[in-house]
């Protein structure tokens, strides 16, 4: 009792500081403010203090102004390339970001304290080398595993392993990625805690569905994220996708996983105390939740139908089935509100496809590692990649082509809240059937 009253205490304190680091995040339209000058021709110094991105046709910098308070993004052409660190002088048009076309792009910037946009900037390099070293080397490190992989496949399969691996989706063609949208399968080229947690409990299944001790499997995988995370720059979104990963496989490992609802609750609290802005404007962070929990109360439940149904659980087939489906009960509603959209064949391309992502981040991260130790062509471990690569966007471009494939849905923020208090009342009144059942032997 003191235990759990602790906990709640905790939860309430976490959840206010949340609510004041809100309203103190949230910029103030002053001098000091860089959303003062949207509008305004602006010049001045800014800090590169993010890994830019570049895609077929142009580039986009985070950049810091100094003196301001708040960040700028601006696009740039494709050359010259700038870096993480560079100290430059811009000058430009300060805009203020907008909705465009469903998407709250506006809100999706403000979670990382951006709230202007530069176009067509005129930019002079000051000085180099003015970030943090640490982060400097893990970036370099990023771009040159990245030209490995350039280097060892093809296009589009080296795109996807790039998005795969790092969540850079810039080189990928604009017609597989409709199909991805279209297929319900965008979050395999995310590093999102949705991603992050149908990974781990493949891994999971998998390594001891092949022979692996189950804590012998879950060392393994705590280093494997930790190390993966570290060494793709430790985004913000990664770093909690890890964290969100760890603690459901902690659960899973202790044999409490339908009883982590206080864990994931507390992470949750900590993670918008530090970042208040994440839970309105952030759907990556909102989906990586809910998946978390609809993993924790409905994984075995599925998993338990889907056995007596007859799935067969060779090469972990019925519990990525199991693990699909569940996190798919969690997440569903708000993904359509969200996206606007509904992937009727989703389930059926996500049981196809994700058994072979944690083969493809595992060899992949191989392959870079020995395309960065040795400089020479491993023709071997790059035909392997690449099978199954081809595979993934193979399947990715044929289910994307059915014309049945997505459906445009569009439903109220009620009929979300409906859906899972509906889920909350199921829970609740099965835990009641539970306790009359053990009451009653």
């Amino acid at each position: 009792m003191e235990a759990r009253r602790f906990r709640f205490y905790l939860l309430v304190i976490l959840l206010i500081i949340a609510i004041v680091r809100y309203y103190l995040w949230l910029p103030q339209n002053e001098p000091r403010q860089v959303i003062y000058y949207n509008g305004q021709k602006l010049d001045f110094k800014a800090l590169v203090v993010d890994d830019p991105k570049y895609n077929i046709d142009s580039g986009k910098l985070v950049v810091q102004p100094e003196n301001l308070k708040g960040k700028v993004l601006v696009t740039t052409e494709l050359y010259p390339r700038y870096y993480y660190g560079d100290l430059l002088q811009i000058s430009c048009r300060l805009v203020a970001p907008k909705a465009k076309e469903g998407f709250a792009y506006d809100k999706y910037l403000a979670k990382s304290d951006i709230y202007s946009i530069c176009y067509q900037p005129k930019i002079n390099i000051v000085a180099r080398g003015q970030g943090s070293s640490i982060k400097q080397a893990i970036f370099a490190f990023k771009q040159k595993a990245i030209r490995v992989i350039d280097r060892q496949l093809p296009s589009p399969t080296s795109a996807l392993l790039t998005a795969i691996i790092f969540g850079d989706t810039g080189k990928i063609p604009a017609a597989l990625a409709d199909n991805f949208s279209r297929t319900g399968t965008t979050h395999i080229m995310a590093v999102s805690g949705m991603n992050i947690t149908l990974l781990v409990a493949i891994m999971l299944n998998f390594l001891v569905a092949v022979g692996l001790r189950r804590k012998t499997a879950y060392y393994f995988i705590v280093v494997f994220l930790s190390t993966f995370v570290f060494l793709i720059g430790a985004p913000a979104s990664a770093v909690r996708a890890l964290i969100m990963g760890i603690l459901w496989l902690t659960a899973a490992q202790i044999g409490r996983i339908n009883n982590s609802g206080w864990a994931l609750t507390l992470a949750g609290a900590v993670m918008l105390a530090l970042n208040p802005m994440l839970l309105f404007y952030d759907a990556g962070f909102q989906l990586s939740f809910l998946s978390m929990w609809g993993l924790g109360k409905f994984g075995d439940l599925v998993n338990r139908f889907l056995e007596k149904a007859k799935i067969p659980s060779a090469f972990a087939i019925r519990e990525s089935l199991a693990s699909t489906i569940a996190a798919q009960i969690g997440t569903l509603p708000l993904m359509v509100y969200s996206f606007h959209s509904i992937s009727i064949i989703s389930l059926l391309v996500n049981v196809l496809v994700l058994p072979v992502i944690p083969v493809v981040m595992i060899t992949g991260l191989i392959l870079v590692t020995l395309g960065l130790a040795i400089k020479v062509s491993l023709i071997f471990l790059s035909w392997f990649v690449y099978l199954f690569l081809y595979y993934m966007v193979g399947i990715i471009n044929f289910f994307g082509k059915v014309d049945f494939a997505a459906l445009n849905i569009n439903i109220g923020l009620w009929s979300v809240v409906v859906y899972y208090l509906l889920l909350l009342v199921a829970l609740y009144w099965k835990k009641v059937i539970l306790c009359y059942q053990r009451l009653k032997k």
